[in-house]
């Protein structure tokens, strides 16, 4: 089980990786582009927004595991670590592939 679950976190962090990499430099170019800041301006500010922003998802994740945990999904879908493991496997993915691409795309 403790296995899986390194796995399982490995995996997470993966996408949070990979998020980040299609979100922030898309802000930070902003900044720069325009003129706004300089570049160690805008990577600074950059930084800030998303430690705030991952905070504020993880106060927020817990609110929606409370909602999708109470009645929202049928409690005999049986959610294993299978299946944890190939939802954020395949939103890595895709993450990966649309930031490969130049592909908008929001997680």
């Amino acid at each position: 089980m403790l296995t899986e679950l390194i796995a399982i976190s490995l995996l997470v962090l993966a996408l949070a990786w990979a998020n980040g990499a299609n979100d922030v430099p898309k802000g930070v170019a902003t900044l720069v582009g325009n003129g706004s800041a300089s570049a160690k301006k805008a990577i600074l500010w950059g930084t800030l927004w998303t430690v705030l922003g991952g905070l504020a998802a993880v106060i927020w994740g817990a609110a929606l595991i409370k909602m999708f945990s109470s009645g929202y999904i049928n409690p005999s879908f049986d959610l294993d670590l299978a299946f944890v493991a190939s939802s954020v496997l395949g939103a890595a993915s895709w993450v990966l592939l649309a930031t490969r691409f130049g592909l908008p795309v929001s997680t």
